[in-house]
């Protein structure tokens, strides 16, 4: 069934409905409160602040690439760039991000900014409140099936994210209005997105928790999302987190509206699979942070890449695509090994297969 809510009535009393039956159930009443005296504020600017606790909503709305564009092509580097700016002269910190292969972590790979808290989530650590602003390269190995077929999607990417520890829930609105402000100068204005709201129930090894979560639509894509957590600790009282991350190239996909994300992420000088420009951008990103291929951890992903590329696409232009790709990654973190040791590795591993 697909639904519109065009009214401010139909989205309050939708609104009205998920809080009461839904959300006092699993948010401190500080958080609803909050929710309610915004819900104007914060809801009625866009088209829509719809909830999707009980059930899933879809929209009827225009694809992005319909929308008004920017009259010149933007890069990542041109918006991490503008995004940096426009969250320095804020007060956030500008940090710098993390090595993919998460060592003293919980998961192989980084697979967001938020990760930065790792050591005091999972450590005991002493809690970083100051706000801060990253553009993480990270790697998501569940959309490795889904990139042949399922637009907008790559299995490395960056998560340009705010992050803010011991952060009140006003403060974490007022980080969300923040980000409605860099995107309109992004061009990706408020009148053209869909904010739906949602609780979904995670547990980090710490034990569960409920968090409070804003998407953002743009014309049918969802380009990131705004989390207010509660991570609880077992030393202390629960790590109050506003979590809030985009994936970079979605917003550059975004403004630009070309026909494919991939005119977005690929040199225009090959052709060539999906599959194969996003095998090789990852095994790139890992290859110039210092991961080696094993048979565990983050150099068994660095085998499966290179496996598909040795097995699917050797004898294409697989080791110039990916010494393009250590430049591009070489933007938003700093190169463990040198490119020449990096392409080493990939040329190792990616010829080991066409041996065997």
């Amino acid at each position: 069934m697909t639904k519109t809510y065009q009214t401010k009535e139909q989205v309050l009393e939708k609104a009205e409905t998920i809080l009461s039956k839904s959300l006092r159930g699993v948010a401190s009443s500080e958080v609803v409160g909050v929710i309610e005296s915004q819900i104007g504020v914060y809801g009625m600017k866009r088209k829509g602040f719809l909830g999707d606790i009980v059930e899933k909503y879809f929209f009827e709305i225009n694809p992005f690439v319909g929308l008004p564009k920017k009259k010149k092509t933007v890069s990542p580097v041109d918006a991490v760039a503008i995004m940096e700016k426009h969250f320095a002269s804020l007060g956030f910190t500008i940090v710098p991000p993390r090595n993919i292969a998460n060592s003293d972590g919980r998961t192989d790979l980084v697979i967001a900014g938020v990760q930065m808290f790792d050591d005091i989530i999972h450590q005991n650590k002493e809690a970083r409140e100051e706000k801060m602003f990253v553009a993480q390269p990270s790697v998501r190995m569940q959309f490795q099936s889904q990139v042949q077929s399922q637009e907008g999607t790559s299995t490395s990417f960056v998560n340009v994210c705010t992050e803010k520890m011991g952060s009140g829930f006003d403060a974490h609105l007022e980080a969300v209005d923040h980000w409605c402000g860099v995107l309109s100068k992004l061009g990706l204005h408020m009148n053209d997105l869909v904010i739906v709201m949602r609780t979904s129930e995670k547990d980090w090894g710490t034990g569960p928790f409920v968090a409070l979560e804003l998407f953002f639509i743009y014309g049918g894509l969802e380009l990131g999302d705004a989390a207010y957590l509660l991570i609880p600790q077992a030393s202390r009282g629960p790590l109050p987190v506003s979590d809030i991350g985009f994936g970079l190239e979605r917003i550059v996909w975004a403004m630009n509206k070309t026909k494919s994300y991939f005119d977005v992420i690929t040199p225009w000088t090959f052709n060539g699979a999906k599959e194969m420009f996003d095998s090789c951008r990852t095994l790139a990103l890992l290859a110039i942070s210092g991961v080696k291929a094993s048979n565990k951890g983050p150099g068994l992903q660095f085998r499966r890449f290179a496996k598909t590329l040795s097995e699917k696409y050797y004898g294409e232009d697989i080791f110039q695509i990916v010494l393009h790709y250590f430049d591009y990654w070489g933007r938003f973190t700093k190169p463990s090994v040198s490119k020449v040791e990096a392409l080493y590795a990939v040329r190792l591993e990616v010829e080991r297969f066409v041996n065997l």
